[in-house]
């Protein structure tokens, strides 16, 4: 990766970033700080490259803060933003749970609302809700998908599970973009228990994404996409709850990933599944399929639950440094 500065010094700024940042936040916030475990190999941005440049950063995220921390809410054990005056919020589909469910709203000013879960995409971790109290409620802007840009840098904001018994404070993590597709968003923005629904905001402060899920590694946080949301947002506001195996109903392309890496290296293709048929084989990196581009063996998985048994689709992929590409018929899961 070609950078302004060296490894080290990306972790240096880095950390003087956290500091300065955690001196600016406002009363009530609070910043939790790691250093990734490895260097996200497809973002291809420099550093800051001053002190001044630093300073740039750190000022935009403290305005973005102020003018987005009214609308991020506590939400049944997870967070949520809201996102339009009459008090449609979004969060996630494992805190929502269900349609028409009631929850209860906590803004950061202490200020409680009554709502109801909407509709819950199960697959991606969609979730929408809505405050049936009356108000004109503080509300953010969504993104647009194309918006969305690789190393950008980006803040989350959620309340993460507390050891104060009496209320959980309101967190920031600020982070770089390095992964993005139609289904979710990967970033270097820590998220813990308590964190899932809270928003991912780019420095203009519109929504990009709604954490979901953590894993092992830094690296390992996953937001499910503005795109995801859009994808299904019809059914989202009229409050239907789609299951994880809609529409595909389970169809299978026959491989495994490889643990060992994040593309969607396979590290098994199964003998005489579908994509062995096809001619797929064993160490192959899956860079597209069916149009779609895939970056890790999750963007597989989820777009093959989209399609259903009997669907010929095409499957791209890089073998040393050829592409090929092959005709897969999905089978029955």
């Amino acid at each position: 990766m070609d950078c302004l500065t060296p490894r080290s010094g990306r972790f240096a700024w880095t950390f003087v970033a956290w500091l300065a940042l955690a001196a600016l936040l406002p009363s009530g916030a609070s910043v939790m700080a790691q250093t990734p475990a490895a260097e996200p190999a497809v973002v291809d941005v420099p550093s800051p490259a001053s002190l001044e440049e630093l300073k740039t950063v750190n000022e935009r995220v403290k305005a973005l803060v102020a003018k987005v921390r009214p609308a991020v809410v506590q939400v049944s054990g997870g967070s949520g933003v809201v996102i339009s005056a009459d008090g449609l919020v979004m969060s996630v589909a494992h805190v929502g749970g269900h349609a028409r469910r009631p929850v209860t709203f906590t803004f950061p000013n202490g200020r409680r609302a009554r709502g109801v879960t909407l509709g819950n995409d199960k697959m991606g971790d969609a979730g929408l809700m809505r405050i049936t109290d009356r108000g004109n409620w503080p509300h953010v802007e969504v993104a647009k998908p194309e918006d969305i840009k690789l190393g950008e840098w980006c803040v989350a904001l959620s309340y993460p599970i507390s050891f104060d018994l009496q209320q959980r404070h309101l967190s920031v993590r600020l982070g770089r973009v390095y992964h993005h597709c139609e289904m979710d968003i990967s970033s270097d923005c820590a998220i813990m228990g308590g964190d899932s629904g809270g928003p991912l905001f780019d420095l203009e402060g519109r929504v990009i994404g709604i954490s979901s899920t953590c894993g092992n590694s830094l690296l390992e946080n996953r937001h499910v996409s503005v795109d995801r949301f859009l994808r299904y947002w019809d059914r989202l506001v009229k409050g239907d709850d789609m299951d994880e195996l809609e529409p595909g109903q389970g169809a299978i392309v026959g491989v495994e990933s490889d643990p060992e890496v994040d593309q969607a290296r396979l590290g098994n293709v199964v003998p005489n599944g579908p994509a062995d048929k096809a001619g797929v084989k064993l160490g192959d990196v899956v860079v597209k399929f069916a149009g779609k581009d895939i970056h890790t063996f999750r963007d597989l998985t989820a777009e093959v639950r989209l399609h259903k048994p009997g669907e010929t689709l095409e499957m791209e992929v890089q073998r040393g440094d050829t592409i090929k590409k092959f005709s897969v018929t999905l089978e029955k899961k």
